[in-house]
């Protein structure tokens, strides 16, 4: 990022390098300041009511400029002509590629299991470095990475796109039939979202003082994932399934029965790495921990609604009690 006093360009339009979240996502950042606008920033920040348009067309470009420095604590470099921001980036590339290849012999020299060989950027420095917290970020990671590469599922959904066979049913007998599969996986479905939840993960986090397991923490995430996977397949079957008029209702009803779960799943994916930052920067508690209050909905979506349809069919005497 250059920042100039000749950049006509609008501050707002600067803003959306949100500095602080490129370097939480280990984006180097180098950001290279006119040494005209330094050297008229402690006369602004001194008198900023008075007027700086012979300098700038804007003061809001001293408050980019101190938010960047002091607010987001970035590194910035001065420069006068093109020349030292050539010579600048070389410098800033050549530590780089120094840090890439120290980085790289670390994970030589780590011998990571084959579970954790395809990790990347902050989940495998997590794994090499690990911090403090270091188990809860490590999920968190590769939850959401892992979130995003089955997420183009749930669009199909949402967008129609069914593909496969589909299924026909002409008589009850094989509705009721598939109704009793459906409930069946769906069931099992959520058991594996709370298993995962609730039992696989504190196990793989460990108790307190004791280091958690980094392979379980990937294999819980990436179970997470394919069960999510899985759930939204089984939505998308209820949409291949063909049956008579009178049925189409309670098939449509039966396939939205993991509506709820997936979308808790989803907003868990999207809120997480948020909530674990914002209680991890917020510090312990009086009780000296750190406690994120997480709450997913595993009840079946609609169950009142199949039934009270199943006894419409009953009393329209489209099947029997």
């Amino acid at each position: 990022m250059v920042v100039t006093e000749q950049l006509r360009i609008k501050v707002g339009q600067l803003r959306i390098w949100n500095t602080s979240r490129l370097g939480q996502k280990g984006i180097p950042i180098y950001v290279f300041i006119d040494k005209s606008i330094l050297s008229i920033l402690p006369l602004w920040t001194a008198s900023p009511q008075n007027d700086f348009s012979a300098v700038v067309d804007s003061p809001q470009l001293f408050e980019f400029v101190t938010s960047v420095r002091d607010t987001d604590g970035v590194w910035t470099i001065p420069f006068e002509y093109a020349q030292d921001i050539t010579a600048g980036l070389r410098k800033q590339l050549a530590y780089l590629f120094m840090d890439a290849l120290g980085f790289r012999q670390r994970v030589k020299s780590a011998n990571l299991p084959p579970q954790l060989a395809n990790l990347k950027g902050l989940s495998l420095k997590l794994v090499l470095e690990r911090p403090s917290f270091w188990e809860h970020q490590l999920f968190a990671n590769t939850f959401v990475e892992e979130m995003r590469l089955v997420k183009e599922h749930d669009w199909d959904v949402h967008y129609g796109v069914i593909l496969g066979s589909g299924i026909h049913f002409s008589e009850w007998d094989e509705v009721s039939a598939w109704i009793s599969k459906q409930m069946s996986e769906a069931e099992r479905l959520v058991m594996s979202f709370a298993n995962l939840l609730n039992t696989a993960l504190p196990d793989a986090l460990s108790p307190p003082g004791v280091p958690g397991d980094p392979v379980k923490l990937v294999y819980v995430s990436r179970r997470l994932a394919d069960t999510y996977k899985a759930a939204i397949e089984w939505t998308r079957e209820a949409k291949r399934v063909s049956v008579p008029d009178q049925y189409q209702k309670i098939v449509s009803i039966i396939g939205g029965f993991l509506n709820k779960v997936t979308e808790g799943v989803e907003e868990l994916s999207e809120s997480l790495l948020e909530q674990l930052n914002t209680g991890i920067a917020a510090g312990p508690d009086e009780t000296g921990k750190i406690v994120i209050e997480i709450t997913i909905d595993f009840e079946l979506n609609g169950l009142d609604d199949a039934k009270e349809e199943l006894n419409r069919l009953i009393d329209e005497g489209e099947l029997e009690y």
